[in-house]
């Protein structure tokens, strides 16, 4: 039996904007592709992390999509952290590679290059295909906290992957 549509998302759907935070500009896509796929889909902002260091690729998307792509950063430097010394590296607020991504990600929001930080792994320990890839840190380490700081000192944001357990929604609270 097919599902019922509610006729006022149909409305909505033509009416209401939609902003694609999980977008990963890549050289698969090309800015001017990725502006088609938008219209075609309205689709009114598209981002995600990109690279850091890629400045071709946000100067590229900047340019065709506008106002209309939201660069964000961080996740391939806390990843690296991760792959480099695990968990504790990514908690770790000293770790080099966590203090490099703060100053620079408070560059980027000053300088208005990026718009926030993300996509952080905090908790994919069970959503991962990859074993490897998967881990579960704390949402309040010192680390995230001081990721916290400077996105609520620029008005910018972060966002998490992290699955709903008990313990991490305590922490982010």
């Amino acid at each position: 039996m097919a599902a019922e549509v509610n006729p006022d998302s149909a409305t909505l759907a033509v009416e209401l904007p939609i902003a694609d935070l999980h977008f990963h500009p890549s050289l698969d896509l090309s800015p001017s592709e990725a502006k088609k796929w938008m219209d075609e889909s309205g689709v009114r902002w598209a981002g995600a992390g990109v690279r850091r260091g890629d400045a071709s690729t946000w100067r590229d998307y900047s340019k065709e999509l506008g106002n209309g792509f939201i660069a964000f950063a961080g996740q391939t430097e806390l990843n690296h952290a991760y792959f480099e010394g695990g968990v504790a590296a990514m908690e770790d607020a000293k770790n080099p590679i966590v203090s490099a991504l703060l100053t620079q990600v408070e560059e980027d929001l000053k300088a208005g290059r990026i718009k926030g930080v993300g996509e952080i792994f905090v908790n994919n320990s069970n959503s991962s295909p990859n074993p490897a890839f998967r881990r579960k840190v704390r949402a309040d380490a010192p680390s995230i906290r001081l990721l916290y700081q400077v996105v609520v000192k620029y008005g910018a944001f972060l966002t998490f992957h992290m699955e709903a357990d008990s313990d991490n929604i305590a922490e982010m609270e």
